[in-house]
């Protein structure tokens, strides 16, 4: 089948000139923002949430499971919606359901309410990612390549932002400022894409929504996203029945892309960029999601339960190290057109990953927050490069036609990897944490409440102290496979 002509496919001409051009890279930058800010806030939040909301732990990750599945569904129908709506309605209703969203998050006073709100709000929220990378296509040459970076600072500052204000609205207000936070600049982006994002909708339509293929991905989501969540409380209980139900939702994913692929008129085109550059990519974006997600998350639980930071100080100092990913991103951007091979990425990549997982794991149980930063920023370095390196062995033979395509199929396993990695961390947490707990048992002199919370400290931040070793592992197996690599393809050159 013929693909139309970009400007079709975006409703109207991709080129960007003037003052408009401004707006739309800082419309770029605070959109992708947004939910990287909102996200990482709640992400960071997360008990303080539960208690206020006199939730338990299932309710809260449950929340989160609802969130991550209706997410994956929005982000496979974006350019269907985007087709017939055109980009300045699409984002005018999604900015609207995120707003909505985030008011009804704060209003919560049960846990049901906050698990409706969070849908409503990933109704909205989803969009924005995806919205903002495909905004970079209109641009061409060098502006392309400053409207990438200004996407990446986004994204960056988003999640580091989101941590930092999280740590401050918990500390000197309460969790349902967390969302409210967002409101203003919800507003900034509302004003931003009224005078930025084209309004017609394409005259072209390139997907179709079919409904027994969309109800086959949104049960398929659903399924895996509940044991995932459930993994994270009975995975020792019932682990062959959630293994089943994982992999029932697996093969219905698997369905679903087959059933798309046979489609004249698929939901997303996966015939036209699916090749071995974009499969290899993806996989470097899954170890990345996965290493990530997990790592921040037992990073929260190691500052604020296993050393006793207060929540101020995690907060501050997750924030703003890792704001040095964006160093270590444009670092990336600038050595791309010089250095284009990229095993010497993966080696830094995993070299990093190495010495901060090796650096976290000597970490002592009286450490102070300025023993950590070098570490922390080692992770953010990985994050920063690892992800930029996934993204440009990604992307680049995939057609600007079916971009949005591409882009959208990403982000619907970076959702499900992001899952999967808390839900991993969180079992490897309790396995350990038990484990430790039966080797060092209540010591001399440990009574009362005080006794206890110190015995939970000891047993965390030796667990956490298991998963950074772990990571070490992971890299070494990583920057071993990459030398190996190396070797064989010199061999191979001069046997050649």
């Amino acid at each position: 089948m013929p693909m139309p002509a970009f400007s079709a496919v975006c409703g109207g001409d991709p080129i960007v000139t003037g003052t408009r051009r401004f707006l739309l890279y800082c419309n770029i930058c605070l959109m992708v923002s947004l939910e990287f800010v909102q996200n990482s806030a709640v992400f960071f939040s997360a008990a303080a949430i539960t208690r206020g909301l006199g939730a338990t732990p299932e309710q809260f990750s449950l929340a989160a499971a609802v969130y991550a599945a209706c997410a994956v569904v929005m982000i496979a129908l974006h350019q269907w919606l985007a087709e017939r709506l055109g980009y300045r309605n699409f984002i005018r209703l999604a900015l609207l359901l995120f707003a909505v969203g985030a008011l009804l998050c704060a209003l919560s006073v049960t846990p049901s309410e906050f698990i409706a709100a969070r849908f409503v709000q990933a109704l909205g929220g989803s969009a924005f990612f995806t919205a903002a990378r495909v905004q970079v296509n209109r641009f061409t040459g060098a502006q392309r390549g400053l409207a990438m970076r200004i996407m990446v600072v986004g994204i960056i500052t988003g999640s580091s932002l989101g941590i930092w204000w999280a740590s401050l609205w918990l500390h000197y207000a309460a969790w349902p400022a967390v969302f409210l936070a967002s409101l203003p600049l919800v507003a900034v982006v509302i004003v931003l894409s009224e005078l930025t994002l084209l309004k017609a909708a394409a005259e072209a339509r390139k997907s179709r929504a079919h409904l027994g293929g969309t109800l086959l991905l949104a049960a398929s989501v659903l399924m895996l996203q509940f044991t995932l969540e459930r993994s994270q409380y009975e995975f020792f209980s019932s682990a062959a029945t959630l293994l089943c139900l994982s992999a029932v939702a697996l093969l219905g994913l698997t369905a679903f892309i087959r059933l798309e692929l046979k489609r004249r008129r698929p939901l997303l085109m996966f015939r036209h960029f699916m090749d071995s550059h974009y499969g290899a990519g993806l996989g470097v974006y899954t170890v990345c999601y996965l290493l990530n997600s997990s790592a921040g998350y037992m990073l929260s639980v190691q500052l604020q339960q296993g050393l006793g930071f207060s929540v101020l100080t995690a907060g501050a100092l997750i924030g703003f190290t890792s704001w040095f990913a964006l160093a270590a991103s444009l670092a990336h951007f600038h050595c791309l057109p010089r250095y284009p091979a990229q095993r010497k990425y993966f080696i830094f990549v995993f070299a990093t990953l190495g010495a901060a997982g090796w650096a976290l794991s000597r970490v002592g149980p009286d450490a102070s927050p300025q023993s950590l930063i070098l570490p922390l920023l080692l992770l953010a370095a990985f994050s920063g490069a690892g992800q930029g390196t996934a993204g440009y062995n990604t992307f680049r033979n995939v057609n600007e036609e079916v971009f949005s395509h591409a882009y959208q199929f990403k982000n619907m396993l970076r959702e499900l990897l992001n899952s999967s990695g808390i839900s991993l961390a969180t079992v490897l947490l309790q396995s350990r944490w038990a484990e430790h707990v039966q080797e060092i048992g209540p010591l001399p002199g440990q009574h009362g409440a005080a006794g206890a919370e110190l015995f939970n400290r000891q047993a965390t931040w030796l667990a956490g102290a298991d998963f950074f070793r772990l990571l070490m592992i992971v890299a070494a197996v990583g920057l071993a496979g990459t030398l190996l690599g190396a070797i064989v393809r010199r061999y191979e050159l001069r046997s050649a």
